[in-house]
């Protein structure tokens, strides 16, 4: 079976090397390597497009790697009315419950303003 939600069902094989390709096939990055590549490119790509900076986080990274099969990173924005709340409390609330990466401005004084995300 490929992803639970976007394959279309079962999938045979007959050797290793047809398994890879056929969960690719179905929405299942085999590879954690291949995924945590795919997420930190993402995440930092999406942060460039909207004139932010990713803080890294290699924990995080390394286990986001491990719960998502097929990564898709979104961006989402932080309600106004949550921005007074500390950046160091916002960014572990981020990390520790949603499994969100945290972005930055870049410019001095700014906290984050998104945070993009990689569902299963």
């Amino acid at each position: 079976m490929g992803h639970r939600f976007l394959s279309k069902g079962a999938i045979t094989v007959r050797r290793f090397d047809d398994y890879e390709a056929a969960l690719k096939k179905a929405h299942v990055i085999l590879d954690a390597e291949q995924r945590k590549a795919i997420i930190f490119e993402g995440v930092k790509g999406a942060a460039f497009v909207h004139g932010l900076e990713m803080i890294p986080d290699e924990g995080l990274l390394n286990e986001v790697a491990g719960l998502v099969e097929w990564p898709v990173i979104l961006v989402g924005v932080i309600e106004d009315q949550f921005m007074d709340v500390p950046a160091e409390i916002l960014q572990t609330s981020m990390r520790t419950h949603q499994k969100y990466f945290s972005l930055r401005d870049p410019k001095p004084g700014s906290w984050p303003t998104a945070s993009p995300w990689s569902p299963t």
